[in-house]
This record gives structure tokens, C-alpha cells and sequence, in this order.
């Protein structure tokens, strides 16, 4: 303003190609973040606990499952307590109101719990593999990592037979979980579907 009060060009035009420089910059980065790059594991405004894209059809099968099934529609597996009580899959408690602090393993789940939740499906969980013995849920969620001690692995010998094992990853990038499908109720398997390294 008083660059041009003053009637200074110099001042004027210097204030000028600085807010076209910024607004240049501005424009530049929006478009490299959200058009050329918009997923990429550089992009720190990327969310990622959002599962992979892939996952979709599988997510849909849950829904379809939470509609047409009595009692437990997905049962997550496995965890341990490391001191900070968590419980990764597993929780003590998968009943708890609205406005309550939600349980151990509930934050280890993210984003599947609001998907979940979304489709009123009835979740359980469990830390035990033999739970599988005589329990024979539509859905079991375990993680799919030898990092840690109760995987997907353990259950093998409980859901080689009867269920479709596929691994998709958790979050946008890494933590990959395996999602077995009873065959009774398992939908196509989507192309991007990776069979479970077990």
C-alpha cells in the first residue's frame, strides 16, 4: 500500500513478483501432493492407517456377512499384552457404550473397527488357537507377521481346511494382516489379493 501511495514501481513490482512467486509455490506443491503423487509413502499428508485399496471387495464381503449371518461375523486373532497393554487383535473386552474409552487391541484394529461398525458386524476376539477347534466364524483377522508371537500361522491347523486365506495390508503401507473366509461365504477373490504366506 504505500508502495503505491508513494507511487514507487520498484517497491510496487518487487511486491508483486513476490506474491506470484508464493502463489506459484502454493499451487505447485497442491498439485504435487494431490494430483502427481497423491498415495505415495513420501506424502506426509497421506493418512496411513486407511487400508490398501485393494482390500475393497473383501471389505464389501463383510458387509454382505454382517446382513445375512447370526452371531460372530469376524473373530480377530492373536496379540499379547507388552506391558503397555496392548493387545494388537485381541481384546478383553469387545463390549463396551459410546463414550467410553475404547478396549485393549481396539486402536491395533484401526480402520477396520469403523468399517465394522459401519456395517453393524458382530465382532469377537480371541488369543487362543484352538478357540478355532469348535468356533468356525465367517471372517478371522490375524496379523500376518512373524514378529509377533500369536500370527497367522498358529492358525493353519485349525482354517487349512474350509476357509480362503488372503493378505492385504493393514495400513497404506506395511502391517499385513490375513483375512480368512470361510468358503461358504468367501466372495471372488479380488486380482490384487495375495495368497497368505503361512
Amino acid at each position: 500500500r504505500v508502495a503505491l501511495a508513494r507511487d514507487d514501481s520498484v517497491a510496487t513490482g518487487a511486491a508483486a513478483v513476490l506474491l506470484l512467486v508464493s502463489a506459484g509455490f502454493t499451487g505447485f506443491v497442491a498439485v504435487d501432493v494431490t494430483y502427481l503423487n497423491p498415495q505415495g509413502p513420501e506424502n506426509r499428508a497421506v493418512q496411513y492407517a486407511q487400508p490398501a485399496g485393494e482390500m475393497q471387495p473383501t471389505l464389501q464381503d463383510i458387509e454382505r456377512i454382517a446382513r445375512e449371518n447370526d452371531g460372530t461375523d469376524v473373530m480377530f486373532y492373536g496379540g499379547f499384552n507388552d506391558g503397555n497393554d496392548r493387545h494388537y487383535m485381541y481384546s478383553p473386552n469387545e463390549s463396551w457404550g459410546r463414550g467410553e474409552e475404547p478396549p485393549g487391541g481396539w486402536f491395533s484394529r484401526l480402520p477396520l473397527p469403523w468399517y465394522l461398525g459401519q456395517y453393524d458386524a458382530s465382532v469377537d476376539s480371541t488369543n487362543e488357537a484352538a478357540t478355532f477347534e469348535e468356533r468356525r466364524p465367517p471372517v478371522v483377522i490375524a496379523l500376518d507377521d512373524d514378529g509377533f508371537a500369536n500370527n497367522a500361522s498358529n492358525l493353519e491347523p485349525y482354517l487349512a481346511e474350509g476357509y480362503q486365506c488372503r493378505q492385504y495390508q493393514g495400513y497404506q503401507y506395511g502391517r499385513p494382516l490375513a483375512f480368512f473366509d470361510r468358503d461358504d461365504v468367501a466372495g471372488d477373490v479380488p486380482p490384487a489379493a495375495q495368497p497368505c504366506d503361512l
